[in-house]
């Protein structure tokens, strides 16, 4: 749940699911500096009163769960691509230069997905 209005789909980083799953695609540039500073002090604000309406003694745990991992999406479709493509029976060279993969594009997705793997950890105790 992202309580500040910024979401996966904003981002573009998930498509968007649910009964409402028609609309516009997501963004293709991310949220301005602006966009993003009212998103992170609503975000601040309403942590602030769930913080304020906790008893004492609370411990209070925010995860984010991961990193951004628009990157290694866009390269895990190029990936996906180039395998049709030889399931298909293109020849690498025969691809053009967005559907081939080479040994440095291999690296690159595990660098992503390692990134993204990671994700920030709060712990507090309210006294």
């Amino acid at each position: 749940m992202f309580w500040a209005g910024i979401n996966a789909y904003s981002l573009g980083v998930t498509p968007k699911q649910g009964p409402d799953a028609t609309g516009p695609p997501p963004p293709a540039e991310p949220p301005t500096e602006e966009e993003l500073l009212a998103t992170l002090k609503t975000l601040n604000s309403q942590l602030q009163k769930i913080y304020s309406n906790l008893p004492p003694r609370t411990a209070v745990v925010l995860f984010t769960g991961h990193s951004d991992p628009r990157k290694m999406t866009a390269l895990n479709g190029r990936k996906a691509q180039f395998d049709s493509a030889l399931r298909a029976g293109k020849k690498p060279e025969e691809m053009g230069k967005d559907v081939r993969w080479t040994a440095a594009d291999g690296r690159e997705l595990e660098e992503q997905v390692e990134l993204a793997r990671r994700g920030l950890a709060f712990f507090g105790i309210k006294m």
